[in-house]
């Protein structure tokens, strides 16, 4: 047991991460011994001697191969516990009353299947299943069988040891310093003598340990020895309780003040705190547990019956009191079970013998590999396929219908939330939100203005460009000016160079000479593909590691003026974000810690990237100029480094050195933006955590942003004061990441390569770029040359096929993509004109499809283009257009489909809004709203209009404005006689009966509901961490012999206290061959592929079973008579403990789908909407379930996810028919006013992100206007619940408006988990 709630207080409130470590690849030091806690290993032991209760030797075996998987047998030692001890009589007493309780049931169940056996009836699994739990629950290993396995060991010339009482005594009082305990048992932090201890961690037959040095234990819960074995004296432990409502953390509290002192006098002053209260002072007693852990010290108590621990006479043993159901024998129930057991397995064969002679033709149903698997998938099976039988799914995401209870009883533990009152500094923050939102926009404005004009001039001195004078380069820039980028991944390198190569071949006559130049090609791509992007990789990957060193270094040893230098033009200064608060007296105006006059945030410029550029290609070649101002400036870093004793990785062997302009242009990319986001994005990030944490805390002084200084060197200063939170230099990953190229860069990188070279000479003939075919091209004429060809022709050529004429057979990107001239019909200089043309109507454009750009982005196995996407207009996105031209953003997709959510009272305003978007009936139209969260993703409610289903509306409209019903062909069948009817036909006859009767009841509207948790859609992602943790653990590097997992465990942290970026990249330098081949190896990142494959596919699932509740589809587009708005809440969530949040994933996947598809979708304020009933508008309650509500007037359970949506349903609603947020969902003052009416009566701007020209996100989560203390309707950090099942439950509300009653949600009772 030991000190209770130990390890999670260290984990979770003192910030301490043990080390993981495996065993059997850990290096003890020298004289190093295991000292092991047999006893601790209890859940191992009962499992094993259940299973072979007959052959004890053969339990013995099997228990001492599990523990010898934790170190070499002769560096350990072995103990085991003896006799009981009087200091934990209590709890001796009350796992013995479990014990019983165990056995009893025991019996029972031994007795019910007993009497099912010989009755002659089959018995069920859950009974067997109920015998094995209540055995499990009242096993005991007895003290003669500890004597036996002591004995084994010894017979294997071990060292095993039957201690006197517990075990914890003797290991505490013979551990050295060097030695390591291996126990689950929290007792041993008590002991001063214990150095290292490892705790069992991970399933049944897993070998890991979780380290804990005892050194930095203390050093990080900044107690004593003494004091830590004090806190654990006076805490809940094995041989005394705790004070009640005095829990650890409470007691660490108190004890961390106290003068140090011995462990008896420290809890005499612990008694004596005017902190600690209890009711019965005289019956408090830690003399037990000061004595144990002080003295190592403890009496004997032996029951009935054990009498082989051999006792001192000078110290008699003290008898335990022995329960009076000691009749009940655990061997007993175990060989009666066993007879059971063999009873029915006699009569089972007896019935297989007697049915030996009836056989059946049927051949079986199996069930075929599909030819889609995939490592990854998804439970549901995909598309049927002819010769393979289908195994039918429910649907996993969809809605159900199901009667519910109206009314449930009052749980015991219940929480009623209460309305916090609305204070003037609430009200200052909340008109400081109003007054930021307005300068913003404002200030958004004068840029805009500033741009327009300063574009103006521009044109003015240097008029644009005509289309038909521009070049090739020209006419990219301008597709890049009208339509936006994306990334097409088409597959691997090798697939599609294979593809490629074929493709291009037209010679039919040399077919043998085309398939060996074709295998060439392909060959010669892939490998210079993969050899770029690896010195690419490798390239940045070195920069990064020499300027974190000099970074460090110079930090350490103090920074001069020249190194301050030389740090501003790495990466430029940053402005302070910390505004501060105004007083409830004060004005709502916002003022910054910024200088006057300078804007907040902005540098007053962005620097270049060229000295990344001349770093990178200094790193590559060892050739640096000193001709530009850039040049001379990386000299002078270099100079200083090599002052510091600082120097670059040697330059690796290498087959080719390419040019360093194609190689590394989009490497400087990325290496320029990684330096900007962590020093500058890290800096102004620092200084908010830093506020944030000393918040109620007047008087502290805290660091800020300095603007004189440099960035990175804010960030040092902020990371230092904020405990080395984060690491002191950008440092990429050993996996591969994508690196872009473009044409220009393609064309150097394959000169190299022979075969690459002729086919390019061979592309300039077919040209006629020469009049004498007899001329050689060099690689100058070749770029000139390509220049002038078509863009993207060298992409098509020698890496895909995918945008040559599409085959009757292509689907997806193969099919819709191609390549454009920039000449002739259907050209980039005809698609420009029209683009351009004074009479251009956006609201008119229809094209669709892909231009490639001619650039590509690949890791050295995946491949992906970049192509402009017809159907979306830059200049509808930004506003260029005229505004009597430009389309609604919210009902056309010309301007894109990844905008930003947009508030719904900015969107429903008016009536004329209303109209002009909808062009309906406001109570005609369908309402998703959805509520995202951590552990359940996504909780929706849908409300249809009178009448209406989803059936309904997923039929389209006849010419009368009638829905269609499908015509089904009769088919003639043959009379043949009745079938006779099954047991179960008649009842499922009256269900659809009775469910035909439900949908002919057009007088209520009708709400469905929808919960998917988490766990439903991180199969994929779990799944790949899963393996990928296998895969370290059976992989071993080549060059040093030893597994992954114990090579990334074997690194020296890179952030927190006393971490060192020098030395994790020296460590890293030693083995990090071995961790590339594991990281840039096939078999990696094909589960990678299938698993973002198939998490892909996850989301798809759930999107259609949310558009299946508005009739709609994935794969259909809306049809005219489906009104439905999509509402989505605005809140944004971090999962600070468990895995990552996929809330924001899921987000922009389905806004983005919902908006193609055609899709009303807008953003919901959350404010109010975890906290209210959506039925009477009261306060509901918490419970012991953290996803689970109460409604004390309804006397109803609430599912969170689905009540907050139902109410942000009621929203959307009040907004279509008043236009204005429900005022039970608004926060109130304590006069009832309402403080959002009175901005919409003034005529807010509505840009804080709030209701009615409300707060932003930060002035609601500010505001504390929650219930409960949680500020506006749900905490910014999600942390562990229970996620609920996927449930969904349709039920009638006699009343339209949803304000006033809203449907009844889903219930505890009627919660049932979906068959996955």
């Amino acid at each position: 047991m030991g000190l209770k709630g130990f390890y999670p207080w260290l984990r979770k409130k003192r910030d301490y991460h043990p080390t993981l470590r495996h065993p059997m690849h850990h290096h003890l030091p020298d004289g190093a011994t295991i000292r092991v806690d047999v006893l601790s290993f209890f859940n191992n032991i009962r499992g094993i001697y259940t299973r072979h209760a007959d052959n004890k030797t053969r339990a013995h075996a099997i228990l001492f191969e599990h523990l010898k998987k934790y170190g070499n047998p002769s560096r350990m030692v072995f103990y085991v516990d003896g006799a009981p001890a009087l200091e934990k009589k209590e709890t001796h007493h009350e796992r013995n009353e479990k014990r019983v309780k165990a056995l009893k049931t025991a019996k029972v169940a031994v007795e019910t299947l007993s009497n099912r056996v010989s009755q002659g009836k089959p018995p069920t699994k859950q009974m067997f299943k109920n015998v094995e739990k209540s055995l499990r629950g009242g096993f005991k290993w007895s003290l003669r069988d500890r004597e036996d396995f002591i004995n084994f060991l010894q017979g294997q010339q071990l060292d095993a040891r039957l201690c006197r009482t517990e075990a914890d005594i003797d290991i505490a009082a013979e551990c050295q310093p060097k030695d390591v305990v291996l126990s689950q048992d929290s007792d041993f932090f008590a002991y001063d003598s214990v150095t290292t201890f490892w705790r069992p961690v991970g399933k049944r037959y897993e070998v890991k340990v979780l380290e804990y040095n005892m050194e930095a234990v203390l050093a990080q819960i900044k107690l004593s020895t003494t004091k830590l074995t004090a806190l654990a004296c006076v805490s809940s432990n094995d041989q005394n309780k705790n004070i009640p409502s005095m829990g650890i953390a409470t007691n660490y509290s108190i004890i961390k003040d106290l003068p140090d002192a011995d462990v008896p006098s420290l809890v005499k002053e612990y008694l004596e705190s005017p902190r600690v209260v209890c009711s019965y002072q005289e019956g408090i007693d830690f003399t037990a547990s000061i004595l144990v852990f002080t003295t190592m010290t403890q009496e004997i108590a032996v029951p009935a019956g054990v009498s082989s621990v051999s006792l001192p006479s000078s110290q008699p043993a003290t008898p335990l009191t022995t329960s009076p159901a000691s009749s009940l024998s655990y061997e007993l129930l175990c060989q009666q079970y066993k007879s059971v057991k063999d009873q029915h397995a006699r009569a089972k064969e007896q019935k297989s013998q007697g049915n030996l002679g009836i056989k059946s033709d049927a051949k079986p149903n199996r069930q075929g590999k599909h030819k889609e698997f995939r490592r990854h998938r998804v439970i549901d099976r995909p598309a049927h396929q002819p010769g393979v039988s289908r195994q039918v799914h429910r649907p996993r995401h969809s809605y159900k219908t199901r009667p519910e209870p109206q009314q449930h009883e009052q749980p015991s533990i219940c929480k009623q939330y209460q309305r916090k009152p609305y204070t003037a500094e609430h009200e200052a923050r909340y008109r400081q939100s109003i007054a930021e939102a307005k300068g913003k926009k404002a200030k958004k404005k004068q840029q805009r203005e500033a741009q327009r004009l300063k574009k103006e001039k521009e044109l003015a001195k240097k008029p644009p460009l005509k289309i038909d004078e521009m070049d090739k380069m020209h006419l990219i820039n301008a597709m890049v000016w009208e339509h936006p980028l994306v990334s097409l991944p088409v597959g691997t390198v090798s697939a599609n160079s294979k593809r490629a190569a074929a493709a291009a071949t037209t010679n039919a006559s040399q077919l043998l000479s085309s398939e060996q130049q074709q295998q060439h090609q392909q060959q010669e791509v892939f490998a210079c593909i993969l050899e770029v992007v690896g010195q690419a990789r490798m390239t940045k990957r070195h920069a990064q590691e020499f300027l974190g060193a000099f970074i460090e270094t110079v930090f350490e040893r103090g920074l001069t003026e020249d190194d301050r230098t030389i740090l501003s033009f790495l990466c430029p200064a940053v402005e302070s974000k910390i505004r501060v608060m105004p007083q409830p007296n004060q004005g709502s105006q916002a003022t910054s810690s910024s200088p006057a006059g300078t804007p907040t945030g902005t540098p007053a410029e962005d620097e270049d990237e060229g000295d990344a550029e001349i770093l990178l290609a200094h790193i590559y070649s060892r050739k640096i100029k000193s001709k530009t101002v850039a040049e001379r400036q990386v000299g002078q870093l270099l100079a200083r480094a090599t002052s510091l004793d600082i120097t670059l990785p040697p330059v690796p062997q290498r087959t080719v050195s390419y040019p360093t302009t194609g190689l590394l242009e989009s490497t400087t990319t990325q290496l320029y933006r990684s330096i900007k986001m962590m020093y500058r994005n890290g800096s102004v990030a620092l200084e908010k955590k830093i506020n944030s944490q000393a918040d109620g805390q007047p008087g502290t002084v805290l660091p800020k942003i300095d603007s004189k200084l440099p960035a990175i060197e804010n960030y040092l200063l902020l990371n230092k004061a904020s405990g080395g939170s984060r690491r002191i230099a950008p440092l990429s990953p050993l996996a591969a990441r994508y690196v872009g190229f473009s044409e220009r860069n393609l064309l150097p990188l394959f000169w190299h390569w022979p075969t690459l070279k002729d086919k390019i000479r061979r592309m300039m003939v077919e040209d006629r770029y020469f009049q004498d075919p007899a001329i050689v091209p060099s690689q100058a004429d070749a770029m000139e040359w390509l220049a002038r060809t078509t863009p993207g022709r060298l992409v098509t050529t020698f890496l895909t096929d995918v945008g040559l004429p599409p085959d009757k057979h292509d689907k997806g990107y193969r099919k819709v993509t191609r390549v454009m001239d920039m000449d002739g019909k259907e050209g980039l200089r005809e698609h420009l004109g029209c683009l351009r043309a004074e009479t251009f109507d956006p609201k008119e454009w229809h094209s669709k499809g892909y231009v490639l750009k001619g650039s590509i982005r690949t890791n050295g196995h995946l491949l992906q283009l970049l192509a402009f996407k017809l159907k979306e207009l830059q200049s509808v996105r930004y506003r260029r257009v005229p505004e009597d031209r430009l389309p609604n953003p919210l009902v056309t997709t010309i301007g894109g489909t990844n905008r930003y959510l947009t508030e719904a009272r900015n969107v429903l305003s008016t009536t004329a809004d209303v109209e002009s978007l909808l062009a309906a009936d406001p109570s005609q139209v369908a309402v998703l709203s959805l509520d995202l969260g951590t552990s359940c993703i996504v909780g929706a409610t849908v409300s249809l209009p009178l009448g209406q289903t989803p059936a309904t509306l997923k039929r389209p409209l006849g010419k009368e404005g009638d829905q269609k019903k499908k015509k089904k062909k009769k088919k003639k069948k043959k009379k043949t006689r009745r079938a006779k009817r099954k047991p179960g036909d008649r009842k499922r006859q009256r269900k659809r009966q009775k469910a035909r009767k439900l949908t002919k009841q057009p007088q209520t509207t009708r709400y469905f509901d929808l919960v998917v948790k988490r766990n439903a859609v991180s199969r994929p992602t779990d799944s790949f961490s899963n393996w990928l943790e296998d895969r370290k653990v059976n992989t071993t590097g080549a060059s040093t012999g030893r597994t992954i997992q114990d090579l990334e465990s074997a690194l020296p942290p890179l952030k927190g206290e006393g971490a060192s970026f020098c030395e994790y990249v020296a460590a890293r330098r030693g083995f990090e061959g071995d961790m590339n081949d594991f990281y840039n190896n096939t078999n990696y990142w094909k589960h990678q592929w299938d698993a973002n494959v198939c998490r892909k596919e996850e989301f798809c699932k759930v999107a259609e079973g949310l558009l299946n509740m508005i009739g709609g589809s994935v794969g259909r587009s809306r049809m005219p008579h489906q009104l439905v708005v999509i509402a989505i809440g605005l809140a944004k969530f971090t999962a600070v403990n468990g895995p990552p949040s996929l809330d924001g994933t899921f987000q922009t996947f389905f806004v983005n789908l919902a908006r193609s598809l055609g899709y009303l979708v807008i953003g919901i304020n959350e404010y109010y909407s975890s906290k209210r009933c959506p039925d009477c508008h009261d306060f509901v309650c918490a419970t012991s379930e953290w996803r689970t509500l109460y409604c004390k007037t309804c006397k109803r359970f609430r599912q969170r996810d689905v009540m907050a949506s139902e109410n942000m349903n009621n929203a959307i609603k009040d907004h279509l028919i008043h236009q204005q947020r429900p005022l039970y969902l608004q926060p109130r003052r304590q006069d009832g006013s309402y403080p959002w009416m009175d901005v919409t009566a003034g005529g807010g701007s509505g840009d804080g992100g709030g209701e009615a020209g409300g707060p932003s996100a930060e002035a609601m989560d500010s505001s504390g206007n929650g219930a409960g203390g949680s500020g506006g309707g749900r905490a910014a950090t999600a942390r562990r619940r229970r996620a609920a099942s996927i449930v969904s439950v349709e039920a009638p509300n006699t009343d339209v408006n949803p304000t006033a009653n809203a449907p009844n949600s889903s219930s505890s009772h009627t919660k049932k988990k979906a068959k996955m």
